[in-house]
């Protein structure tokens, strides 16, 4: 079957917290803030946003203590599958940006976090080691056998060979997306294939699109930050540098966003600047400050 970024999740039992990876991405959710509301939290991707292949972007770390500094939660919010919360801390750190790890969600930490609560005890993994562990941290077993997995987990995985997938995966398997991001900046300018492509090979192969999108664009990170932080989506901005992923997570979620390095109209972002160093300025008039 085709399998497109846009398309419906496939039909299935309904996720238990968390909504659908595509919807409302023409428009932020109804229960979503507006631009009265307060803002209380910036929350931040990392590649291509405050850093770029092994290089922090000019600025990061003192922009990140400024917001902080203005009484802001930082969060961090990055559709990597490779590593965990911890592994981002130790590379934050070595920029000279300051997180805590409850601060943190990756791709690879939020999806371990889905299996967890939807109960799965067993799962089939396709992606780099991190994203095992994340899935091993919650108590899941990782399995081979397409038969006994509960679901099937598709992160970035570049060396994937969809033609060595076994195809006994039950029915009621369900599919889960770690991320749909089609390209992650590199060092240079160069854009390098992401999970998206892991997908959508595994989708042809298996003939049935994914059930569930537990990162970027769908909204289950800012779900997740709403109840541990008990924090609205309209107290939060969300900062990044892609339309696709980024804003499209924040209008489907009811937050506001700043898009950086974009040239031209926002296109749904609350405000686009060039540098990471115009945000401040990029807050204050969200915020009427």
């Amino acid at each position: 079957m085709a399998f497109t970024a846009d398309a419906t999740p496939a039909q299935g039992r309904p996720p238990r917290e968390g909504r659908s990876p595509t919807a409302g991405l023409s428009s932020p959710r109804a229960s979503g803030g507006t631009a009265a509301s307060a803002l209380r939290a910036v929350a931040f991707d990392l590649d291509g946003t405050l850093y770029v292949g092994s290089r922090p972007v000019e600025g990061a770390a003192a922009v990140v203590a400024l917001v902080r500094d203005r009484g802001l939660r930082t969060l961090f919010l990055t559709n990597t599958s490779s590593v965990g919360p911890r592994r981002l801390q130790e590379r934050l750190a070595g920029y000279g940006i300051v997180a805590l790890v409850d601060e943190i969600y990756s791709s690879a930490s939020v999806t371990a976090r889905y299996l967890a609560q939807r109960g799965y005890r067993v799962a089939y993994v396709i992606g780099l080691e991190g994203l095992h562990d994340e899935v091993r941290a919650r108590g899941l077993a990782i399995t081979t056998r397409p038969a006994e997995a509960e679901a099937l987990v598709v992160g970035y995985a570049p060396d994937f060979d969809a033609a060595g997938l076994p195809t006994g995966f039950r029915p009621a398997c369900e599919f889960v997306a770690a991320n749909l991001d089609a390209h992650f900046p590199g060092e240079g300018g160069v854009s390098l294939p992401a999970a998206r492509e892991t997908v959508e090979r595994v989708a042809t192969r298996l003939g049935r699109g994914y059930d569930f999108c537990a990162g970027k664009p769908g909204t289950y990170m800012v779900d997740c930050v709403e109840r541990d932080l008990g924090l609205t989506p309209g107290e939060i901005c969300v900062v990044g540098d892609s339309v696709a992923s980024d804003v499209a997570m924040a209008r489907a979620a009811g937050c506001r966003s700043v898009l950086i390095g974009a040239e031209g109209a926002a296109r749904g972002a609350d405000a686009v600047v060039r540098r990471l160093d115009e945000l401040p300025a990029a807050l204050d008039r969200l915020t009427g400050a």
